[in-house]
């Protein structure tokens, strides 16, 4: 059983070998990284399902460590109240309104596994893992296509990312 916990410092509880065992959160992710894209057009995209034939933007998730947890693997997971509503793996959907594409998500992918990621699920990271000090989670991120239309605009989208322990 996995739980997920933000940089809050709550102290998550979970079952093992049937008696209770308190995981001491010991991570923080010090700095949230903005992620800009270069724009594109609509004739980058091969059809609904696809990611735009520009190359992905790279981007790291560091987590700062001071010490052992308590819990065998330390990782990552992403919110599934941002996944877009096609339900394509890894794709967070993009706000909405006056001046915003339409037509469009983006998809996150996973570097150390080379997936989309997966919600709600902790994501692993760079191995081996430093239990002090800096571990650098990497992914990238592109524009999908999630409708059979695109609509030009401003694309912007956002996600919660949350430290996980197993």
């Amino acid at each position: 059983m996995s739980h997920t916990t933000h940089s809050t410092y709550a102290i998550p509880f979970y079952l093992s070998y049937g008696a209770m065992q308190i995981i001491t959160p010991t991570c923080n992710i010090p700095v949230v990284p903005t992620v800009m894209l270069d724009a594109v057009s609509a004739n980058s995209f091969s059809g609904t399902g696809s990611v735009s034939r520009d190359a992905p933007k790279h981007f790291m998730i560091p987590l700062q460590c001071a010490g052992k947890s308590g819990a065998a693997q330390i990782g990552v997971s992403f919110s599934s109240a941002y996944r877009d509503a096609s339900g394509a793996p890894g794709v967070i959907k993009t706000d909405q309104g006056a001046n915003r594409a339409s037509g469009v998500g983006l998809k996150i992918v996973n570097e150390t596994t080379r997936q989309p990621i997966s919600f709600d699920t902790l994501e692993p990271g760079p191995t081996p893992f430093k239990t002090t000090g800096t571990n650098n989670f990497p992914f990238s991120v592109n524009y999908f296509q999630t409708g059979a239309k695109i609509t030009p605009g401003n694309v912007t989208g956002r996600v919660e990312v949350s430290i996980a322990y197993q």
